[in-house]
């Protein structure tokens, strides 16, 4: 076979998977259509506040977004699940940067790594507490990070932190292809509703720590201008969370 003789037969393949993950009878259909669309809601939050540094961070993560989701489509499972990781983890670093921008500038000039581990807090600091239940200091869902920007989440953001932790968690089997996962992927490069699905609940809880944390660290800074074309997607994704839904006008 020859390389075009391949990559014929691999674009009839890619096409194959792209048709049947879009059949809109398919029970996995609404939630990529609301995936997709969360591609629109990001770039909101982009415009919103792109006079600030951190942006560069989000525009090169919504790009790795449509890259996941465009390979979740083709059949091509776990690219898409690492890049789902990657878009996670690159939209909280520049969250947590944006509070610094010593540590954002050094970064930028390629002089510094990032950690999940001080994105998300560090697991020893939750002794400093004697319930065990919060991180106190460290990570942007830490009670010091909340409280300087959004001290009215102070009590909803451990249960975004638990949720943002078993997200990357789940992401992260696919990066490192643990055994089970290896199995599920299976040997040939083949739609499965089940994998959709998998990908596509994770893109959903994916997006809604992602409008948490936005909400956290910008929401009182901008204007009644720069909020209201977020309004609409805030007031489907926290209809039920109370402490939230009040502040969305």
């Amino acid at each position: 076979m020859t390389i075009n003789e391949y990559y014929d037969t691999f674009k009839d393949e890619v096409c194959h998977n792209i048709d049947a993950a879009l059949t809109d009878t398919s029970p996995v259909y609404p939630s990529i259509a609301k995936n997709r669309s969360f591609v629109y809601d990001y770039g909101q939050w982009i415009r919103a506040i792109d006079n600030r540094p951190e942006t560069v961070i989000y525009k090169n993560a919504i790009r790795a977004y449509q890259e996941a989701f465009s390979n979740m489509l083709m059949g091509l499972y776990q690219p898409a699940f690492m890049g789902l990781r990657y878009f996670l983890e690159r939209t909280l670093m520049g969250v947590y940067f944006s509070a610094n921008e010593l540590e954002l500038r050094t970064w930028l000039a390629g002089n510094r790594d990032t950690y999940w581990t001080e994105l998300i807090g560090e697991e020893g600091e939750d002794k400093e507490r004697k319930d065990g239940a919060q991180n106190v200091n460290r990570g942007l869902f830490s009670l010091k990070f909340t409280r300087a920007f959004f001290e009215e989440f102070d009590k909803i953001c451990l249960r975004f932190r638990s949720q943002t932790k078993n997200v990357y968690r789940e992401c992260s089997e696919y990066v490192h292809g643990n055994p089970y996962v290896i199995k599920q992927l299976g040997d040939k490069m083949e739609y499965s509703e089940e994998l959709s699905k998998r990908w596509n609940d994770s893109a959903d809880t994916i997006a809604r720590c992602i409008l948490y944390a936005f909400m956290m660290r910008y929401w009182k800074s901008l204007s009644e201008g720069q909020k209201e074309p977020l309004h609409s997607r805030l007031r489907e994704e926290f209809s039920t969370t109370d402490v939230i839904k009040e502040f969305i006008n």
